[in-house]
């Protein structure tokens, strides 16, 4: 069994979904073909596949970002973040989350 889509991952911070199942599928297939070229359909190295991707890098940091920013139980803190640093997570998020998918 190969899981893809919302059932290998969705990314934490916004939910958004079809991009990364898009993704999923893509890496997959790969991986369906290579079974089929070695006849071993234990799929072993699958979420190997996926964790080094470019998709697996995004779905990583951005649960990483989710779990520092959300874990902080301080108004002011998500208020920082989210308000008066808003260029700056824009940015980062622009360079190390978002385009995920140009990388690969």
């Amino acid at each position: 069994m190969i899981l893809v889509g919302d059932a290998a991952g969705a990314d934490p911070i916004f939910g958004e979904g079809i991009s990364f199942a898009l993704g999923c599928g893509r890496i997959a297939a790969r991986a369906i073909r290579a079974a089929f070229a070695r006849q071993d359909f234990s799929f072993r190295d699958y979420r190997r596949r996926v964790l080094l991707s470019p998709l697996g890098q995004a779905l990583t940091l951005r649960w990483l970002i989710a779990w520092i920013l959300y874990s902080f139980q301080w108004r002011w803190i998500q208020i920082l973040f989210w308000w008066v640093l808003k260029p700056l997570v824009a940015l980062i998020g622009l360079l190390l989350v978002v385009n995920w998918a140009r990388r690969g």
